[in-house]
């Protein structure tokens, strides 16, 4: 086979817009001018270089945002330039070599250097006809050494100072290639630790390079050249500063966005000339929060939609959900649904881990939130030195199939379309399901909840007993078919006989006609005092059109002197209970303060204890219900 024509290739500015968040040109520029200042330090000792990684689960921006880093914006140059026009006039022309750690070279990794192995690798990206290359037929000579294929990328820029932008994409992929080939000579462990040493000897030379080592023998004047390594990827652990040669490595976790952020990226869409997306706003801002704002997804959304039909909102789900039974399938494990239960209460809780936290113990391998977030399943944001699951909500429908949060019957509700567009009566109905997951999820990771976890951000939650209690099993979900506020016996759906609601703790969805009052209701009990929980969710006055309604204080008052006063006019709540009385709604209370300290009066004044008030309201929804689900109640 012919040797390779390596030229470097012009770098093209992509017509979609890059979002940037948590100001990801600040972070980069320094960095990027960091390594040019440092590129000719006669000392190789103080010769510091650093390397860029960019870490987050599937479809975050990994990629993109590696690429960006090739087509700074200039007045970021400039800004952090220190005055120098040399560094802002080189970063606009740099050499971007795009190096996806996924094709036929791994077979020569085993048996070449990592001076072959990567040059080889930066060579391949700057290669013409890129398509036809057959690597297994390559003949990796000393001209792929990596300081002689960048002696060969600078032909003809010797006058100039060049920035080479190296970008390692997929490591994770590849990483699992190379531990999938020596796993069945050594344990789990020590194959993944191979396989991360396989992967971190590609960044030596590179290093070596940018340290000056053999700068007499090559002949390249590091006055004319210096190199900004780029790693993206999904899982940060897997790359270590123990490999020789490299000085630091600056981490970078993408987050996702928000629909703010996101008008850019909706807008660019709707200017196409094919796609008219105007007239069906409300479904297109429902789905794009459905994917959790995870760029990748929000992508394959806008670029496939075209007109939106009944049809193209189903596509969408099954096309996001396809990649999540791919990643979820190459779990080697048995249990596997054990590892989406524990994912869910931790989303759903936002409970605070370590990447090493177990999700799953078998056949003496555990398998961590990393090894999770390392196969594309598991979004994590950073909390202080911990961190926290974020679940899309497309996620969570295709783990629903699996886990069941919401009944199958009820997931229709859950796909806007034309026809059947969503609405707050159709939160409300899945309401009492998400209240429940998150009160089960609770019990499960701490053995206990309390009336501060189970109604977490609620106004008014500083005002409640500290009370705990131990649920023995799981609550369920139980429908009433007649609903009398003034009795503990109900007669349920699917069970024949009466049943009190204050046996079991369960929450009891009241029927049609006390809606007004009470969507919902369940019983804690403890050692010191039992609780009653009604809930309410306030669903008229607000438009289908997502429009919040500001509440005035009659709307509040009218309803808990109504629900007091039905509660007392027979003998009904007993010594030991107390009563807590939820208002839920996605319209705006403007001073919930104000409206619990007429509710303490109002107390007062009839002579009323152990009666609680929390209110959730637009301000403090998101709060309670987590990313997954807040975006589908604020509408």
């Amino acid at each position: 086979m012919s040797e390779l024509n390596i030229r470097p290739k012009k770098v093209k500015k992509l017509d979609s817009p890059f979002v940037d968040r948590e100001s990801f040109f600040d972070r980069v520029t320094p960095i990027c001018y960091r390594n040019y200042r440092n590129r000719n330090v006669e000392d190789k000792s103080n010769k510091e270089h650093t390397f860029i990684l960019i870490s987050g689960a599937s479809g975050i921006g990994k990629t993109r945002s590696g690429r960006e880093i090739s087509t700074i914006p200039k007045d970021f140059l400039v800004k952090y330039s220190n005055g120098d026009n040399r560094f802002v006039e080189a970063m606009q022309d740099p050499i971007y070599c795009y190096i996806r750690l996924q094709h036929d070279l791994q077979e020569y990794d085993g048996s070449e250097s990592p001076e072959i192995r990567t040059g080889v690798r930066v060579a391949i990206s700057q290669a013409e006809r890129y398509s036809d290359i057959n690597f297994r037929n390559l003949p990796l000579s000393n001209r792929y050494k990596f300081r002689n294929v960048i002696k060969k990328l600078l032909e003809g820029r010797e006058e100039k100072v060049t920035p080479i932008v190296i970008h390692f994409d997929s490591f994770r992929s590849y990483i699992e290639e190379c531990y999938y080939r020596i796993k069945y000579c050594e344990n789990r462990k020590e194959a993944l630790n191979g396989a991360k040493s396989i992967f971190m000897e590609l960044f030596s030379p590179i290093g070596a390079f940018m340290k000056g080592f053999d700068e007499e023998r090559d002949g390249i004047d590091r006055d004319k050249v210096f190199i900004i390594p780029v790693i993206t990827g999904a899982a940060s652990s897997d790359v270590s500063l123990s490999t020789p040669k490299i000085d630091s490595l600056e981490i970078i976790v993408l987050e996702p966005l928000n629909m703010n952020v996101c008008s850019e990226m909706l807008n660019y869409y709707l200017t196409i000339d094919k796609i008219d997306l105007k007239n069906q706003y409300d479904i297109l801002k429902i789905l794009i929060g459905d994917t959790g704002y995870i760029p990748g997804d929000i992508e394959t959304i806008l670029s496939n939609f075209g007109v939106i039909s009944d049809k193209s909102s189903f596509n969408t789900f099954n096309r996001i959900c396809e990649d999540y039974t791919s990643w979820y399938s190459s779990l080697e494990f048995r249990n596997k649904r054990i590892i989406l239960d524990k994912l869910f209460q931790l989303s759903i809780t936002q409970e605070p881990i370590d990447l090493s936290y177990i999700l799953l113990e078998e056949n003496d391998n555990k398998y961590t939130i990393e090894d999770l977030r390392r196969i594309g399943l598991g979004h994590l944001i950073p909390v202080s030195s911990k961190y926290t699951v974020y679940m899309p909500f497309m996620m969570f429908y295709w783990i629903n199939e699996e886990i069941n949060v919401i009944p199958n019957q009820k997931v229709d509700l859950f796909i806007p379309t034309v026809k059947n567009p969503w609405t707050w009566k159709n939160f409300v109905v899945i309401f009492p399901y998400i209240h429940i997951g998150l009160i089960n999820s609770l019990n499960s990771l701490h053995g206990f909840i309390s009336l501060q976890s189970i109604f977490r951000g609620s106004s008014g939650i500083d005002n409640i007993p500290k009370t705990i209690f131990q649920l023995t099993s799981p609550l369920e979900v139980l429908i009433e078919l007649a609903t009398d506020i003034l009795s503990n016996h109900t007669k349920i759906l699917d069970i024949h006989s009466s049943i009190c609601i204050c046996s079991k703790p369960n929450i009891f969805k009241c029927d049609k006609y006390t809606a007004d009052l009470v969507e919902y209701r369940f019983y804690l009990t403890s050692v010191e005092r039992n609780f009653l929980v009604l809930v309410h969710c306030k669903q008229s006055d607000l438009p289908v059109n997502g429009e919040n309604v500001n509440l005035s204080q009659s709307n509040i008052v009218e309803w808990y002197t109504k629900l007091i006063s039905l509660l007392f006019s027979k003998p009904y709540i007993q010594p030991n209970e107390s009563v807590i009385l939820v208002y839920f709604t996605n319209g705006i209370i403007d001073d919930p303060q104000k409206e619990l300290h007429s509710f303490d009066i109002y107390l007062s004044n009839n002579h009323h204890n152990n009666i609680h008030l929390l209110l959730f309201h637009k301000d403090n929804l998101d709060q309670f219900l987590s990313s997954t689900f807040s975006h589908r109640a604020l509408i």
